[in-house]
C-alpha cells in the first residue's frame, strides 16, 4: 500500500510537498534546547530516530513508500536534493532550529557535508526494506 496524500496535494494544488518547519528552541545562559515533539514539530508519531555523524559522498538516494521523515541537523551543515512529479529543489540546512519534512514519494539525496556534521531524521515507520524507492524510474512510473 502506497500513501499518496502527498501525491495527491502536489498534483491538485501543485504546491511543493514537502516543508522547511521551525524545532523549538529554548537558549538561556545554561545553554541551547532544541525539541522535536510528534504531532507538533513533526505531523507524525515519531517510530524511528536515527542519527548521521562523519557523513560523506552522497547519502540517500531514495524515496519512501509510506514513511514521512523529518531531518535536521545538530551540528555543521548539509545539502538535501528532493525531487518530486513536479518539483525539484536543493536546500541548504544550517541550523538545528529548522528542519525539513520529506513526505512519501519524494527522491532524497543528501550531500555537500561540513567536516562537522551531525544530523538527525525522525520516521513516522520503523525501518522496512520495502518500503525505500531506490529506483528513480519507478518512482515516476509510481507518480504519474
Amino acid at each position: 500500500m502506497i500513501d499518496n496524500s502527498a501525491k495527491k496535494i502536489e498534483k491538485q494544488h501543485r504546491v511543493k510537498p514537502w516543508a522547511l518547519l521551525d524545532v523549538k528552541s529554548i537558549i538561556d545562559e545554561r545553554g541551547e534546547l532544541f525539541v522535536v515533539e510528534e504531532n507538533d514539530t513533526t505531523p507524525f508519531k515519531i517510530k524511528r530516530f536515527f542519527v548521521v555523524r562523519s557523513a560523506k559522498g552522497v547519502r540517500g538516494c531514495h524515496a519512501h513508500r509510506n514513511t514521512y521523515q523529518f531531518l535536521f541537523p545538530l551540528r555543521g551543515t548539509l545539502d538535501v536534493y528532493l525531487e518530486s512529479i513536479f518539483f525539484n529543489e536543493e536546500l541548504t540546512l544550517t541550523s538545528p532550529s529548522i528542519g525539513l519534512l520529506i513526505p512519501p514519494l519524494v527522491w532524497s539525496e543528501q550531500r555537500n557535508f561540513s567536516d562537522d556534521v551531525i544530523y538527525c531524521v525522525a520516521a513516522s515507520e520503523k525501518y522496512q526494506a520495502d518500503d525505500y524507492i531506490t529506483d528513480r524510474n519507478l518512482l515516476t512510473k509510481i507518480m504519474c
